[in-house]
């Protein structure tokens, strides 16, 4: 008997996504379908999306978007 292994992609989200007014990828890279991308409303950040990464990666954006924090400082954190 043949086994054929199946990839699952693994995808963790918190916060809020519908209607975002920006979407950045702040990890990864969408080609590898393995990446962390944040979602923004306001000046706020609102959400978080990860796919094909571990829970971990998205720990730290889940507490950014619980304490409210500013775009520009999740963002910019992220690029440097």
């Amino acid at each position: 008997m043949l086994r054929r292994r199946t990839s699952r992609m693994r995808s963790t989200a918190y916060g809020y996504l519908r209607g975002p007014d920006e979407v950045a990828l702040v990890e990864g890279d969408m080609a590898e379908r393995r990446f962390v991308a944040a979602y923004r409303r306001g000046e706020r950040l609102t959400g978080a999306l990860a796919m094909g990464v571990p829970p971990r990666a998205v720990r730290a954006w889940r507490q950014a978007v619980a304490g409210g924090t500013a775009w520009r400082e999740a963002v910019g954190a992220a690029a440097a």
